[in-house]
């Protein structure tokens, strides 16, 4: 019996084909294509070789990026990105880049003008790394995408094979903020805590503490739609409204010392808790506390984590559509089988993983803490 801590040797359920099925299931859930690609950017690195990941959202009618995602976030890069994004869009012309695949890039780096140009100096340079391929990606809502990999100097350019894998990559992508979703004929999800980040707020408006996982939060926390990435800032302005107002609020010593509040995005439930902290001698204005809990939609974060198991891509759309709070009937016609069928793929989902339940079997597949795509293999094997 296979179970989460006996994978198959062979590892054919990570293969590129395995791969490419489980991005086309992400990209298939039910939520915006921002809310999904930190997983589907981290997911890149499984076959893609790079040392950083991208995803922009380009407005092909103000013609002006909408949003941009970068893995592993940086925010020397967003900063450059932002201060020098009309240089870089002269040197990466949108159509140039749609007409050719993005393969413009390829005669750019063989120049001697690349290295002064705004997209190393501003962007890949605070990265570290400097090839790179990116290709389009016609997203369902009218947007344009582009999909980037780059990595450092001495790995060397990127190979026509290895262009050919990523742009298998962003087909896949393709299917992101169509119209007509099936899926999002279910109910609404249940959500689990995943995440969580603290940040302090200084008095004149800087954030004392940043890090990876806080910006991922203040990027989901965004909404919709989307709009300049003040997310990125390092100021209070990277903040939502509501949450803002709160904290500025108890800069007044008559204001209560802890309040909390939750905010919904189409990426889950946001629960804050802002406390005025104690001044110290160096710190004389008493900085703000602002913890942040991410509760995930279930489905959501179950694909995340059900990347290498031993399931065919029908096993995982199952379990995914189950965890919607559906009924078997309406889970089947989402599916367009049978509900025999659909009971018969439950029943031996439950049998070849030991579990008495779905949902026994999806808290078995939550408890997986995923550290990165490429190693959640690792992980899953841990004891529970």
């Amino acid at each position: 019996m296979h179970t989460p801590q006996n994978f198959p040797k062979d590892r054919h359920y990570r293969s590129l084909s395995s791969w490419l099925a489980h991005l086309r299931i992400v990209a298939d859930l039910p939520y915006p294509g921002w809310a999904l690609m930190p997983t589907l950017m981290t997911m890149a690195k499984d076959h893609v070789d790079g040392g950083a990941f991208s995803f922009m959202w380009f407005d092909p009618v103000a013609e002006r990026p909408a949003a941009l995602w970068i893995e592993p976030v940086s925010d020397a890069a967003y900063r450059g990105f932002l201060a020098g994004q009309r240089d870089i869009f002269d040197e990466y012309p949108v159509r140039l880049m749609i007409e050719t695949r993005g393969r413009a890039i390829r005669a750019l780096e063989n120049t001697p003008e690349y290295e002064a140009g705004p997209m190393y100096q501003h962007v890949l340079r605070p990265l570290g790394v400097f090839w790179g391929m990116g290709v389009p990606v016609g997203l369902g809502d009218g947007s344009i995408g582009f999909a980037s990999a780059c990595r450092p100097r001495d790995r060397g350019a990127y190979a026509e094979s290895e262009w050919a894998t990523w742009e298998r990559f962003a087909d896949c992508l393709g299917n992101l903020d169509r119209k007509g979703n099936r899926w999002a004929n279910l109910p609404p999800a249940a959500v689990a805590e995943t995440d969580s980040s603290t940040l302090w707020l200084a008095r004149d408006g800087r954030l004392l503490t940043h890090g990876p996982s806080l910006r991922k939060l203040l990027f989901l926390l965004q909404g919709k739609p989307l709009g300049p990435p003040t997310w990125s800032r390092c100021d209070r302005e990277a903040l939502p409204g509501e949450v803002l107002a709160i904290a500025e609020r108890m800069h007044d010593p008559d204001a209560p010392a802890r309040m909390e509040m939750e905010l919904e995005r189409d990426s889950g439930r946001f629960h804050f808790i802002i406390e005025r902290l104690q001044a110290t001698p160096e710190m004389p204005s008493a900085p703000i506390g602002i913890g942040i809990r991410h509760f995930e939609p279930i489905d959501l974060a179950a694909a995340r984590r059900l990347w290498g198991w031993p399931m065919s891509p029908q096993e995982k759309r199952i379990l995914l559509a189950t965890a919607r709070n559906a009924s078997l009937q309406q889970t089947a016609e989402v599916l367009g089988i049978g509900i025999g069928t659909l009971k018969g793929y439950i029943n031996a989902l439950l049998e070849r993983f030991g579990a008495d339940t779905r949902d026994a079997l999806l808290e078995r597949v939550l408890a997986v803490r995923p550290e990165g795509c490429a190693r959640s293999e690792a992980a899953a094997s841990r004891p529970h």
